[in-house]
């Protein structure tokens, strides 16, 4: 599902590991049309979730003589059986499905600080309580020279109205999809992206469990990057 407008007040504080009844908002995204509606664009390295997208038809040139690292951030959000995914406009008008989150800045005090940070923005739900991380992801980029760190946390409770109005226009819709749709809804995204999550979404460890995903990422052109699991470091 996904929303248009938002219509009555909901106030949601979901409790582990049973959220409440689901906001009245009309569905207007069914899994198979938000596929369709991301189109094969995929995504690039940063951004949502861990993830974002940009033209992938785009060479991008190496990073010559360092390595760019950053941290980036993703959160899950349940409500009333669903998975709260976000759906962004890249560069050239592609379109891709993630979590909330983004890359965190600077100035954020933490973590955790940055990651509530871009989850208000980009959906006006204020998360009250975390916790995690659930699981990290490293991924390499071994010919352009970037590494992602990113954590996934839980928002444990949440409030507020979902409602779509990113001041950067990125996020141009969202919704919770059940645990069975999120694969269809994700199938473009990168494989640091919706392998960690499903798991989780089928083995629902504790954090004290968290898992670390590592992946190597090799290729130039955004269209035809190689995604394979990292050996352990």
């Amino acid at each position: 599902m996904a929303f248009a407008e938002p219509q009555s007040p909901v106030q949601v504080a979901p409790t582990y590991p049973y959220p409440i009844a689901p906001p009245k908002h009309p569905a207007t995204t069914t899994p198979a049309y938000a596929r369709k509606k991301a189109g094969r664009g995929g995504p690039g390295p940063v951004s949502n979730g861990c993830v974002g997208a940009t033209d992938r038809h785009r060479r991008l040139p190496p990073v010559a003589g360092r390595t760019l690292e950053f941290m980036a951030a993703g959160a899950v959000l349940e409500h009333g059986g669903g998975l709260l995914l976000v759906c962004n406009r890249r560069r050239g008008g592609t379109l891709d499905w993630s979590t909330p989150g983004g890359v965190i800045d600077a100035t954020d005090a933490d973590v955790l600080a940055g990651l509530g940070r871009e989850v208000e923005e980009e959906t006006a739900l204020r998360v009250t309580e975390w916790e995690g991380p659930l699981y990290r992801v490293t991924a390499r980029s071994l010919d352009l020279g970037w590494v992602m760190r990113c954590e996934v946390h839980r928002a444990v409770v949440f409030e507020g109205d979902l409602l779509v109005d990113d001041p950067d226009g990125i996020v141009v819709d969202a919704g919770f999809y059940a645990a069975d749709e999120v694969g269809e809804v994700l199938a473009e995204c990168f494989r640091w992206v919706r392998e960690p999550l499903e798991q989780w979404l089928t083995q629902r460890w504790v954090p004290a469990d968290a898992r670390h995903f590592r992946y190597d990422v090799r290729g130039t052109s955004l269209d035809a990057l190689e995604v394979v699991h990292a050996t352990e470091r």
